[in-house]
């Protein structure tokens, strides 16, 4: 709802400030987690100036091939990734690029190693999520369904804000933040029932699943739709549910390898 703020006659997107909090926010929580549970934290914060400029890096392109459809054009993409100008948050670009990146780090690494830093990165990335995307409301970065005839809405601060065009909307950062705020508390009941490292696999999956829900009270330009039995589905559903699958068979592989032992 405050896209900008003017400081010292400079004009200073909102999206860029709520980034670096949520980073530090971040940060912080891999941070505790690491020291807790005697992992490496030099390691991993040394990897992520690399890991950011992939997930940047594949964010942007990703946004690119979407919205312009332009497959060929390397030149213009290379001039969009170059202009971090604004925003244009695209959900399946960070998702993809965090999987590279999350892929390279894990590269050599032990398996009990690799479960740690899963449940590491899953209460951290929760921890960033519900700072973030209450941020992200009041930027204009996401904004949520017009809702005029419902209670659950917010509206525009400022008079050059995107909502002004649509009235009241649901509030769609808030609802993210709940979900992840919920993923995480129900991840950290069932890690004291279990005890077991690799938790964090179900954590994922049960945020992705809740992310399925949630998409359908933001309004955003929609991909590869498909619609069945009444509902609509989109390239962020298709990317979700295979998430959903692939953390199900990593924890399915975990539970496993114990029943063995």
């Amino acid at each position: 709802m405050l896209p900008y703020i003017i400081l010292w006659w400079t004009k200073i997107s909102m999206f860029w400030i709520w980034i670096a909090i949520s980073i530090l926010v971040f940060l912080y929580s891999s941070y505790r987690y690491c020291k807790n549970n005697k992992l490496d934290f030099k390691q991993f914060f040394f990897f992520l100036p690399r890991a950011f400029l992939i997930i940047y890096i594949v964010w942007k392109a990703s946004g690119y091939y979407l919205e312009s459809k332009d497959l060929f054009g390397f030149a213009n993409i290379v001039k969009f990734i170059l202009t971090p100008n604004g925003s244009d948050f695209h959900y399946v670009g960070i998702i993809i690029g965090s999987i590279i990146a999350l892929l390279i780090f894990l590269k050599n690494k032990k398996k009990n190693t690799i479960k740690s830093i899963i449940d590491m990165l899953f209460f951290s990335t929760m921890m960033m999520i519900m700072t973030l995307w209450l941020f992200l409301t009041l930027s204009d970065s996401v904004i949520g369904l017009p809702n005029d005839h419902g209670r659950f809405a917010i509206r525009a601060l400022a008079s050059y804000s995107k909502i002004q065009a649509y009235g009241q909307v649901y509030p769609y950062g808030l609802i993210i933040s709940f979900i992840a705020l919920a993923s995480y508390l129900l991840t950290k009941y069932l890690n004291t029932l279990l005890n077991r490292t690799g938790i964090g696999y179900i954590g994922f999956a049960l945020f992705f699943f809740l992310m399925i829900f949630g998409f359908s009270y933001q309004l955003y330009p929609k991909h590869g739709v498909i619609g069945f039995w009444g509902l609509s589905m989109d390239i962020k559903h298709y990317v979700n549910m295979i998430l959903i699958v692939v953390c199900a068979l990593e924890y399915h592989n975990i539970t496993k390898t114990i029943r063995r032992k």
